[in-house]
């Protein structure tokens, strides 16, 4: 959310009070952000190529990158304004609370979300697999995109009625946007209440799953029977998942600190040191942009094998990489054009060696 408010960012006192720093931090936002629309468009279009991993794990983990690259192109439009066209007033800057926070309502909500899914997936893992369905989760991500934006939208518009008068031309918009700050902030508390059970459920299912692997107990049967008992697949996709969440947690922490203390202590809000401890949360939220996208693609073989594809366009020397990388992916045999000229340059050498193996034998 506060990837709209920056705090440093809040109204034209801050240049008084920044100077230099100020200049720095806001035009250091814009051009991160544009990093990351365009690292995160690339992430969607690769994961939508790895069909092997998960499809609730891929359609999750592709609603939350969107929302977080929703939300880098609504600040990276705000900033424009107020930095670029000169629109730095009260309008600009509670569009973007409202615009911005709303996309990270939706990002909180799809991880949260994916972290649910494993923890359905993996207590009650038969039942799953026989009702989950992709059209139940596309349902799932519209809901949580649909619910958020209007929860939002309406709270901030009841509060601009309540607060703003069209017939006496009077509105404070900070007052109009209080409602739709609190609104985000419940939801946050909710999904962050929701990501911390989950997590703790799914670590302790990891846990055991990998001490059964280190020391194996239980017969075929048992394992069978136990409805926590996880196949590799699942395994990795859990694995990778829990540090998508926990990387998630941690970055955003500061911001929910930020949060608590911004509403509950609003003469701070022209105070130094909350200025630049709210820029320094929104600078964690942008690291998590890029440390989400990287597990995605360092973590899941499928996704990095067509991230090497990829990158073999334009650098050649990863195109091996990939040919290695398929290979484990995929669990078959495949040899490059290069590998088969050598191997068929060796077979007249092997059938020569053979030819004269066999005549030294009959001889002796």
């Amino acid at each position: 959310m506060d990837n709209a408010t920056s705090g440093d960012m809040d109204s034209n006192t801050t240049s008084d009070n920044f100077g230099p720093l100020l200049f720095v931090l806001n035009y250091s936002t814009l051009f991160v952000s544009i990093v990351i629309i365009f690292c995160e468009i690339a992430a969607v279009f690769i994961l939508q190529r790895c069909k092997r991993m998960l499809p609730s794990s891929r359609i999750l983990s592709t609603s939350f990158i969107l929302s977080d690259a929703a939300g880098a192109f609504l600040f990276a439009i705000h900033q424009i304004l107020i930095l670029v066209c000169g629109i730095n007033n009260d309008v600009t800057h509670n569009s973007r609370i409202l615009a911005v926070g709303t996309m990270l309502t939706v990002s909180w909500a799809s991880v949260a979300s994916m972290s649910l899914e494993r923890v359905i997936a993996l207590k009650v893992n038969i039942k799953y697999n026989i009702n989950a369905s992709k059209l139940k989760i596309y349902l799932l991500v519209s809901f949580i995109w649909m619910a958020n934006v209007l929860i939002v939208t309406v709270a901030f518009l009841l509060g601009f009625q309540h607060h703003c008068s069209s017939a006496l031309g009077i509105c404070d918009l900070w007052k109009a946007s209080k409602a739709g700050r609190f609104a985000m902030m419940s939801l946050l508390i909710f999904y962050e209440i929701i990501l911390v059970v989950s997590y703790v459920i799914i670590h302790n299912i990891a846990s055991r799953h990998e001490k059964n692997i280190l020391a194996p107990k239980r017969t075929f049967g048992q394992s069978k029977s136990n409805p926590e008992t996880l196949t590799q697949r699942q395994y990795a996709a859990t694995v990778t998942i829990l540090k998508i969440v926990l990387a998630f947690m941690l970055l955003h922490a500061p911001i929910v600190i930020h949060l608590f203390v911004f509403e509950s202590q609003v003469s701070l809000r022209n105070e130094t040191l909350r200025r630049i401890f709210h820029a320094l949360s929104y600078l964690c939220i942008q690291i998590n942009s890029f440390v989400s996208v990287h597990l995605y693609v360092a973590k899941f073989d499928e996704c990095k094998l067509y991230f090497y594809l990829t990158l073999s366009r334009i650098f050649k020397n990863y195109g091996d990489q990939a040919e290695e990388l398929r290979v484990k992916v995929y669990d078959i045999v495949l040899s490059t054009k290069t590998e088969q000229v050598r191997m068929q340059s060796q077979l007249p050498e092997v059938s020569v060696c053979t030819s004269v193996n066999d005549v030294s034998t009959t001889v002796s």
